[in-house]
């Protein structure tokens, strides 16, 4: 079954450095070996058949293993992925590649050691390098689609429902700092990338609840 994926446990950029067309490079880890959560309620409306064990409010676990991983190592390498500002609405197409893409995924950097799927990033475009140098985006996170099998299994002493058997990356979204973090991915079967589901942390400052991602904004903004 081939589905759609965005990933919301994304990874921060590494060091910068400048490119001599004044934009930048960055190291970063695109995917990992394991066994990551999924909403079957989403999955389930888009059409998808998520098992009827998993009750309604539940979790898929899909598994990505390290053959996937190496698979993808190879098909990167061969063709550059770009890098966009945030998730697109929709995966990239030629149609839409022109206004989205800010960057490029460097093929002759991918490397897979066994765990981490890694790559460097280059960055050309003045609206994501003002956000970079901000340091209000900085996180990475992959959208690709993906041959998925449902099985059951256990990686790692974690279980599973779906094992992944191709990846297929379409771009790389660099991120608002914090965003994501605590974001369950979504599957989708459509072209149709809806906005992602946020759970909204709280802060108590002084008995009073604050947003904790505008409360973060605000800090990296005095910084």
């Amino acid at each position: 079954m081939l589905l759609h994926f965005v990933d919301q446990a994304p990874t921060s950029l590494g060091d910068l450095e400048r490119t001599p067309q004044g934009g930048y490079r960055a190291p970063a880890t695109l995917a990992r070996v394991g066994v990551m959560p999924y909403l079957a309620d989403v999955m389930r409306a888009q059409g998808i058949d998520v098992p009827a064990h998993i009750p309604k409010g539940g979790i898929v676990n899909i598994y990505t293993p390290a053959e996937t991983l190496l698979a993808a190592a190879e098909s990167l390498r061969q063709t550059e992925c770009p890098v966009t500002d945030g998730h697109p609405k929709e995966l990239l197409t030629p149609k839409t590649y022109k206004a989205a893409v800010c960057g490029t995924v460097l093929g002759q950097t991918v490397e897979f050691d066994g765990t981490f799927l890694k790559g460097t990033l280059t960055l050309q475009d003045e609206t994501l390098i003002g956000k970079v140098e901000r340091k209000t985006s900085r996180e990475v996170s992959m959208g690709y689609r993906a041959d998925t099998v449902f099985e059951s299994g256990t990686f790692d002493g974690t279980p599973y429902h779906a094992r992944r058997d191709t990846l297929l990356y379409n771009h790389s979204a660099v991120l608002p700092r914090g965003r994501s973090g605590a974001q369950v991915c979504l599957a989708l079967d459509s072209m149709e990338i809806p906005t992602e589901e946020v759970q909204t942390v709280k802060l108590k400052i002084k008995g009073v609840e604050h947003d904790a991602d505008k409360a973060q904004a605000a800090i990296d903004a005095l910084e």
